[in-house]
């Protein structure tokens, strides 16, 4: 079975990064692959490396905040987060990314591993594109109560955009830009990368063969050499 790209990188030694000891990576990768990485950049443990994320696939809205993310296992780290996110958990994401700056204080990699564990604590309306949209919607559904008992024919001369933005300032709500609709948060947000041990285990073997089944979700990782119980 294939798995899912999140970042394609190119990683280089800090101290030459215009030479051609130059690795190609895709994220999140098995910890043989980021070792094999880091050989192939001529990078021995603990020195400082460069790293180009040259494509972000389906988080474009993540790149003004990873350009100068240069620890690589903490990058592997957050691209298995976001690869275990489901469609409608990436807009949550945006929109969780979209409130952090308009907090306008500058964050990077360890708060959007947090925010990418927090995805699931959001609502998102993909019908919902402006205020106006918003307030209808908040309207339609019994959200303001001050509209409930006017005749139906007076609904029409309600100010949707005003009633829209008082509500989306209100609880802090985003209108998305990569994607369509009106994200809220709901739910607390989680602390999770502290936590994380990032550094990856030794792996026991010189080569890992997989083995797959055509189009079928089967398959068998076997470690080189074997061992002997």
């Amino acid at each position: 079975m294939d798995k899912k790209i999140v970042f394609r990188a190119d990683l280089m030694h800090m101290a030459s990064a215009f030479d051609e000891a130059i690795a190609e990576l895709t994220l999140p990768a098995m910890p043989y692959e980021l070792r094999d990485a880091v050989v192939r950049a001529h990078l021995d443990d603990g020195e400082p490396m460069y790293i180009d994320l040259t494509d972000y696939t389906e988080f474009p809205f993540l790149e003004p905040y990873l350009e100068e993310a240069n620890d690589l296992y903490a990058l592997n780290a957050l691209a298995e987060k976001l690869a275990a996110l489901e469609p409608w958990q990436v807009d949550a994401l945006e929109g969780l990314i979209l409130m952090e700056a308009e907090k306008q204080e500058p964050f990077g990699l360890p708060r959007i591993y947090d925010l990418a564990a927090s995805a699931g604590e959001c609502q998102v309306l993909y019908d919902v594109r402006s205020d106006e949209e918003l307030g209808r919607f908040y309207v339609d559904n019994g959200f303001v109560p001050e509209t409930e008992e006017l005749p139906e024919a007076l609904y029409e001369l309600l100010d949707y955009r005003k009633i829209g933005e008082r509500m989306r300032t209100g609880e802090g709500g985003v209108f998305l830009r990569c994607s369509s609709g009106y994200v809220t948060q709901v739910g607390d947000l989680k602390e999770e990368f502290e936590e994380l041990e990032l550094m990856p285990w030794e792996p026991d073997y010189s080569v890992l063969l997989e083995i797959a089944v055509p189009d079928t979700d089967l398959e068998l990782l076997i470690s080189l050499p074997s061992r002997k119980e």
